[in-house]
C-alpha cells in the first residue's frame, strides 16, 4: 500500500478480504482423521448409501456408483474414489456441480442429498 487515501468503499472491501483471509484454517490446521483414510471413505460411504436411500435414490442397474431419483430425473449423485460428485443434466450431458471429499466432508454431503431431495438442487 502506499500513503494514498482510500475512499470508505475501497477501505470496506479490503478489510472484508482482510477477515476472510484471517477467518480461513490453513490446511495443515485441520484436526487429523479419526483412522486411516480409506476406512473413513467407507464409512462415510456407506453412511451416504443409507441416506441417499433415505431420500429416495436408487442405485443405477448399469453402474454401482451412480444414484437416481426418479422425482428428480435430472440431478444424481456419482461416486468417486475420494469424493461424492453432485451432478445435474443439461442438454443431456450431465456436468458436475459441487464436490464432496469422502474423508472430511461428510455432514456437507448430507446436507446435499436432502436439500436435493426437498428443491432438485443442492443449496
Amino acid at each position: 500500500m502506499t500513503s494514498e487515501s482510500f475512499d470508505i468503499d475501497e477501505l470496506q472491501t479490503v478489510l472484508q478480504l482482510t477477515a476472510v483471509v484471517v477467518a480461513s484454517p490453513a490446511d495443515d490446521q485441520r484436526l487429523p482423521l479419526p483412522g486411516p483414510a480409506d476406512q473413513v471413505r467407507e464409512t462415510h460411504r456407506q453412511r451416504l448409501i443409507e441416506q441417499l436411500g433415505e431420500d429416495g435414490y436408487e442405485q443405477s442397474p448399469r453402474s454401482a456408483v451412480l444414484y437416481y431419483n426418479a422425482h428428480h430425473p435430472n440431478v444424481r449423485f456419482h461416486f468417486r474414489k475420494h469424493n461424492l460428485n453432485f451432478e445435474r443434466r443439461s442438454d443431456d450431458r450431465w456436468s458436475m456441480e459441487r464436490q464432496y471429499l469422502l474423508t472430511r466432508e461428510l455432514d456437507e454431503a448430507l446436507e446435499a442429498i436432502s436439500a436435493s431431495r426437498r428443491r432438485g438442487a443442492v443449496p
